[in-house]
């Protein structure tokens, strides 16, 4: 999961259009995740503000419910509307929030006193709104194993495109792995490696990344 996020106030140093904003400059950043989605973004814009939608006094209602750190990152002013894309942790509560399919909410606060930054919010974002990026990759399994006509054939599912070594052993005690071959999943995620040099004998099979 990745969260994009710009700005058309991004350079070091420059004042945003409206004095209740700080200078533009670097430092620590904390991203929090909140469970209480239940809030609305207001109408208002910057040189206009208004208290109809959330604002700073709805924090203890949004702390109430579970919260979780997810990370503390380092700021440093990219230039205006440039795009930075700050990866986020795979934590129990934020992969859970996103399965679901609805809102999920991020708080944002200084982890230092040198931070001043703003990035645009969807209502008043024109293309630099914020974004998160979701890409789901199945865990890799072995799905079947069939001997056919002396031919023993190894189907599993992975990550699309990805390439796997193919391994085999004949005795899971002594752990000892030998790589026969290479295995690269379709635009799917299918995986299938024909074992031409098979026996009927007892063997062991698995994919490693």
């Amino acid at each position: 999961m990745t969260l994009d996020l710009a700005s058309n106030y991004g350079v070091a140093g420059v004042q945003p259009n409206n004095p209740i904003f700080n200078v533009i400059s670097g430092g620590q950043f904390v991203i929090e995740w909140l469970s209480d989605s239940n809030w609305v973004e207001g109408t208002g814009t910057p040189n206009l503000p208004t208290t109809d939608g959330v604002c700073y006094d709805s924090l203890p209602t949004l702390l109430a419910p579970p919260h979780e750190i997810l990370c503390t990152n380092t700021y440093v002013p990219p230039g205006n509307n440039v795009h930075v894309f700050w990866p986020l942790p795979l934590t129990t509560n934020l992969v859970a929030n996103i399965s679901s399919g609805g809102n999920v909410t991020f708080l944002f606060y200084a982890a230092d006193n040198a931070v001043g930054y703003l990035f645009n919010s969807y209502k008043y974002g024109r293309g630099n709104e914020p974004y998160i990026e979701v890409v789901a990759t199945p865990v890799l399994t072995i799905l079947s194993g069939t001997f056919t006509n002396g031919l023993f054939q190894l189907a599993g599912i992975g990550n699309n495109h990805a390439t796997y070594q193919v391994q085999t052993s004949t005795n899971l005690a002594m752990a000892n792995w030998l790589t026969i071959g290479l295995a690269t999943a379709d635009g799917n995620g299918n995986i299938l490696f024909d074992d031409s040099g098979a026996t009927n004998a007892q063997s062991f099979y698995r994919l490693s990344q």
